[in-house]
């Protein structure tokens, strides 16, 4: 299974490595081949700019070209506290789209915000946009391309990022160097 308690786990390892006092919080992900990648919030003093604990994961698997899988974000408010199990919010499920409708997140059990319940990235979204432009049967299929590309199987606009933005190496700007 891909959402799995050891996946879990990750992420408060990860979160308690890089927050080992007060406020901690961090995401883990696990890719087809079966690796986990971590990663923790960017929080700068302007929050507009800022990025979730799951973002630097989700960056790092499609500047490997590998499939997401699974997705688990944790949050705790003060040690001593548990840590809680937090659904992705609307953008990381846009994110996490990349790699289709399959992929499982980690959601908390209703009335148990600290125990995880595994649920599909459709079942989040059963109205989500893409299904007024993708047909039934291409349920948001993923797929690779050459040198690890990936892109979703509806219409959409590529355009390049901004010069010079490593940190945010994405298949459009792969695209656009080719």
């Amino acid at each position: 299974m891909p959402l799995d308690q050891p996946l879990v786990d990750a992420a408060i390892h990860q979160a308690l490595a890089r927050f080992p006092s007060g406020y901690a919080g961090a995401a883990a992900i696990r890719t087809e081949t079966g690796q986990i990648l971590t990663s923790v919030c960017f929080d700068p003093p302007n929050a507009a700019a800022g990025l979730c604990h799951e973002t630097g994961a989700y960056c790092e698997a499609n500047r490997l070209g590998v499939r997401v899988v699974a997705s688990v974000c944790v949050s705790r408010s003060e040690p001593g506290k548990p840590f809680l199990i937090l659904a992705p919010c609307g953008i990381c499920q846009e994110r996490l789209a990349l790699w289709g409708a399959d992929v499982e997140v980690a959601v908390a059990v209703p009335g148990m915000p600290g125990q995880w319940q595994s649920k599909r990235l459709a079942e989040l979204q059963p109205h989500t946009w893409r299904n007024a432009v993708t047909a039934p049967t291409n349920e948001w299929r993923w797929r690779a391309l050459p040198q690890g590309l990936a892109v979703n199987h509806f219409p959409v606009a590529v355009s390049p990022s901004p010069p010079g933005c490593a940190a945010c190496a994405t298949s459009a700007d792969r695209l656009h160097q080719s």
